[in-house]
């Protein structure tokens, strides 16, 4: 029985795996490529910046950001995306951009979800036509989160060393007034 149906069941496997093999050369080839950016914590944060906010919550924030429409623009236009398609809309581009490019982040073990110490590390992962496209994609985006962040550590630098600033010389001028009292006391005391 077995062998009075063997050319049917070799038939079917040979065009089975036919169409596997078509169906895998025709496919258009898709490259993926992530970028991970550890994050940091420090042990002082200022309660106004975005490092004070649950994990999530930053990631969220970043995802926004990074996929605005006009940050989303400024890629395409920086690593001349779609050139080869100028008949798609920005919105159609913007869409297609956005549907590859994927941002995960990673939790450090033990620590509550809710806290700003939970997150360990972001991951930016982008498909494109070409290994090159991918990775340009992610590191622009990781790139531009990296460049975020140095950019508000170094106007929280500047505010603090201008309030510090400011703080020394009210100080040095409170003490200068204390010096003139002292003095001046001490001039009208000497006799006594």
């Amino acid at each position: 029985m077995l062998w009075r149906r063997l050319p049917l069941m070799l038939t079917i496997v040979v065009v089975g795996i036919l169409i596997s093999f078509h169906l895998i050369v025709s496919s258009p080839k898709v490259y993926e490529s992530s970028a991970l950016i550890q994050i940091d914590t420090s042990a002082a944060v200022d309660p106004n910046s975005d490092s004070s906010l649950p994990a999530s919550r930053r990631v969220q924030l970043i995802e926004q950001r990074l996929m605005a429409r006009s940050n989303i623009l400024e890629v395409i236009k920086e690593l001349e995306l779609f050139k080869d398609a100028p008949q798609l809309s920005d919105s159609e581009k913007i869409s297609a951009l956005r549907t590859t490019t994927r941002i995960d982040s990673v939790s450090n073990p033990g620590v509550s979800t809710e806290s700003r110490m939970s997150l360990a590390a972001i991951v930016i992962t982008s498909r494109a036509e070409t290994p090159a496209t991918a990775a340009a994609i992610a590191n622009y985006f990781a790139n531009s989160v990296v460049n975020r962040d140095r950019e508000n550590r170094e106007a929280r630098i500047r505010e603090s060393r201008e309030y510090l600033t400011n703080e020394e010389a009210r100080t040095s001028d409170a003490l200068s007034a204390l010096d003139r009292d002292i003095a001046a006391f001490s001039t009208q005391n000497e006799d006594a």
